[in-house]
């Protein structure tokens, strides 16, 4: 099995998040990747990374794992409903 799908297996897979890695290497000169993860409940982050290197989607989805992170400690801690009623900005 090469080494990223067995990083994806033991790292990424388990942790239940669907996920979905873009190579946006096209774009520019150096491998760029894109990561997007989300969960059932619709909370979801974003990780990139450019380096000259294979690690470079390795980077990319600590980057968004650490977001993700991020997110589920706002989401427990932060009590605004920016789409409640009582929403104070003009949604």
């Amino acid at each position: 099995m090469p080494a990223l799908l067995q990083e994806e297996y033991k790292y990424f897979a388990s942790t239940g998040l669907r996920y979905q890695a873009l190579d946006l290497s096209h774009f520019h000169d150096v491998p760029t990747v894109l990561v997007v993860l989300w969960d059932r409940a619709g909370l979801f982050s974003v990780g990139a990374a450019s380096a000259p290197t294979p690690a470079v989607w390795r980077k990319a989805f600590i980057e968004a794992f650490q977001a993700y992170d991020w997110t589920q400690v706002l989401h427990k801690t932060v009590q605004t409903d920016f789409l409640s009623e009582d929403c104070q900005i003009n949604c």
